[in-house]
C-alpha cells in the first residue's frame, strides 16, 4: 500500500511514537513539503508491537483532501 510503513523497535515497550515528514531540503513546490503523517501502535495480529506510519500528500483534488504517498519520515520513541 503506498505511504504505509510498519516500524518495529525490537524489545522496546513504548506505547507512543512521534513521526514527522522529512522533506530533506527539497524545493517549495515539491510534493514532499506538504505531507501529513499519522502513527499508531499495532496491538494485535502479526504486526503487534510495531508502529503503523501513514504518509499522506495534501491534494485539493483528492476526495478526502489527501492522497497516500511514499515519503521520507523520521520516527522516535519518547
Amino acid at each position: 500500500i503506498p505511504g504505509v510503513y510498519y516500524v518495529r523497535f525490537v524489545n522496546n515497550p513504548a506505547a507512543l511514537a512521534i513521526a514527522v515528514s522529512n522533506a530533506d531540503g527539497l524545493g517549495i513546490n515539491n510534493a514532499a513539503n506538504d505531507n501529513v503523517i499519522s502513527v499508531a501502535k499495532i496491538t494485535g495480529g502479526a504486526d503487534a508491537g510495531a508502529f503503523r506510519v501513514m504518509v499522506m500528500d495534501v491534494d485539493q483534488g483528492a476526495s478526502g483532501g489527501a492522497d497516500a504517498e511514499d515519503g521520507a519520515f523520521t520516527i522516535l520513541l519518547p
